[in-house]
This record gives structure tokens, sequence and C-alpha cells, in this order.
């Protein structure tokens, strides 16, 4: 028996090792805790396990009271453009995470209540895709930290190696790393955009990018327009009816809902404004208006003046700050003050 142990020892072994590089090396950073997660940054990083760490290295010292929830597109909501609204004592946290749903919002909601943590002022940005988002998501990108979803962490850390060891990742990752060039051959498996983040709230800015704008919008937008990533959209303001409203999702709002009431938290719901300008649909709409109190509820989905320009957008899914810090303005502008019960109903029309 011990022989045959052995045996299996040693035909596993080379396995074994290329398994501890990989932690070791830690590409996506997420075995180890880091100081500044995006400085030597050339993977794209499970946004979600990253504010999590900030969120519990800093949450003493800090005492975050207010927070920003949702997807990527959420990060064009910047917190220094936000605490102009909140008032200096305030302490914002950005709470995102890559193709976040309405699952992995409320979690995080679940784990601050959980920690008694004060949730005075809470922007929660929605979309199509994050309301039908309902479960946990698969893939080292995406997949939620296990003290958020209760889940296996086990399924969690193994996500990781499975994806670290895929051959043609492990080449392009130490070529780069020894080279510091981005091949061709590289495509996705390393990232051409190189973001800074915040190391104490979580915001991050993809600075290559607006430079790139700044020096000539022109070649910028007519590239990603030759490419198809600025498609023609249709003229007619198109309704999203194909995604029924299903009863988890309900469930999921409602009890989101119900965190913010015990909590008499200060909120904005925000529908983000996308650039395939199709409308949230009615039933959808009508039943976060219902559930939440409408005053607080802001619907930029559909064809606006947001949505009718390309320079909005650093390509078709992601909108840029300048959007965002004039979505507050108009939310905040209409009373200057945090209360849900106060602020006024307006028409969407009346802002857009």
């Amino acid at each position: 028996m011990k022989r045959f142990v052995k045996n299996i020892l040693i035909f596993l072994s080379p396995l074994l090792l290329i398994v501890l590089a990989v932690v070791i090396a830690d590409p996506f950073k997420v075995w180890f805790s880091y100081d500044d997660y995006y400085s030597d940054y050339s993977v794209t990083l499970n946004r979600g396990d990253v504010c999590l760490k900030l969120y519990n290295k800093n949450r003493s010292s800090h005492k975050f009271d207010s927070f920003v929830f949702g997807s990527s597109r959420s990060q064009a909501f910047k917190l220094t453009d936000w605490s102009e609204y909140l008032g200096s004592s305030s302490v914002p946290f950005h709470f995102d995470a890559s193709n976040e749903g309405v699952y992995g919002i409320l979690n995080k909601m679940r784990y601050l209540d959980e920690l008694n943590v004060s949730m005075k002022n809470i922007m929660i940005v929605l979309d199509e895709e994050c309301l039908t988002n309902n479960y946990n998501n698969k893939g080292h990108l995406f997949i939620s930290p296990t003290v958020l979803s209760k889940e296996s962490e086990l399924e969690f850390y193994k996500t990781f190696i499975k994806d670290a060891l895929d051959l043609k990742f492990i080449y392009a990752y130490f070529d780069y790393k020894i080279f510091n060039e981005h091949k061709g051959y590289m495509g996705w498996l390393i990232s051409k955009v190189i973001p800074k983040g915040d190391k104490i709230n979580g915001d991050i800015w993809y600075k290559s990018w607006d430079d790139s704008i700044e020096k000539d919008s022109t070649s910028y937008y007519s590239n990603l327009v030759n490419k198809g990533v600025f498609y023609k959209r249709d003229t007619i303001n198109i309704v999203n009816n194909s995604n029924e409203i299903s009863y988890l999702e309900k469930e999921q709002l409602k009890e989101i809902a119900g965190i913010l009431k015990k909590h008499n938290s200060k909120y904005k719901i925000i529908i983000s404004p996308l650039y395939n300008q199709i409308s949230l649909s009615n039933e959808r709409l009508e039943f976060i208006e219902s559930t939440f109190n409408k005053a607080s509820v802001y619907d930029f989905s559909g064809k606006n003046k947001f949505t009718d320009v390309v320079g909005n957008y650093y390509e078709s899914s992601h909108y840029r700050p300048n959007v965002a810090k004039e979505i507050m303005k108009i939310m905040y502008d209409e009373s200057n003050v945090l209360d849900n019960e106060k602020q006024p109903v307006l028409s969407k029309k009346t802002w857009l």
C-alpha cells in the first residue's frame, strides 16, 4: 500500500508542482492579500473578491456607511462625485462585481447587515442583465466569494486553479511577465487595459481609455465603429419584454427593500442608460417602483439624451463617468436632500 501511494505521489508530483507554482504566482490575486491590487497588473481580476478584501481590510479604520452596488457599469459612478451630495460625515465604498446580479447585491447587503454596519446612503445601479442574474456566476472573473455566497470554498478556489492551469494562459502570462509586452496571440488572456484602483474605497478608473479619448476621440470611436463594437441601433424605442420577471427576482428585490427599510437607508435606484437603447419592461419597472419608494427610482433606459451619444460610452457596454456625474446631478438637484419620503415624484420626461 505504501509503495502504491508513493508511486501515485511520484506520478502526480509534476502536476502538484505546477499547481503550487500557480498558487505562488497568484495571477488572479485571489490566494493572498495585496496593498494595491492594480499595481503590477496584467490579468483581469475578480472584482467581487477584490472589493470584499478591500472592504474587510479597511472597514475598521474607515467606518464606511455609504455604498454603491452594481455590476462594472456602476464603476461610472465615482465616489468623489457622489460625496458632494452626501455630506462630509459620510464615508462611501464601491462594492461592485463583474457581471453582478441582484443575487450578488443582495448577498453583499446581507453581509453588511450581519455585521450590523450602518447603511446610511445606498446607490444601486441596475439593468436588465443585473435584474435577471439571480444565481451565483461561473468562472474566475464572476464567481462570488464564499463568505457572500455561503457556497463551497473548495468550488471557489478550484475555479481559479482550473482557469490558471490552462496552458495557453500559463504561456501568455509568463511571456507577458518576462517581456512586458502584449502580443497579438494573447487576446483576452492578458489585459490590454491597465486600470487604477483606489486602495481603500474600491473606486476604479480606466485611465488608458480616457487618455485615448482625450488625445484623439475621432480615431478612438472610428476604430470601434469599424470593428462593429458600436453598431447601428433601431430608431424606434424598443421595450424589452422578452424576459418576464421571475418569482426569485421579485423575492430578492423584496429582501433588498426590507434591508434598506431596516437600516432606514437613504437610497437611489438607477436603471442604467445602455447603448442598446432598449427600455426596461413596464412590468419590471412597475414592480421596482412598487417595491421601493417610487421617488427614489430613476429609469434612464431606452432612447434619450444619454444613449443617443456614442461619445458617452467606452464601448457598447459601459457608459463613462461624465454620464454618471450628470445623472447624480439630476437626482440630487431635485431637492438636494437624501430623504426618500420628501423627494418629489418626477416623470422620466422631466429630466430627459
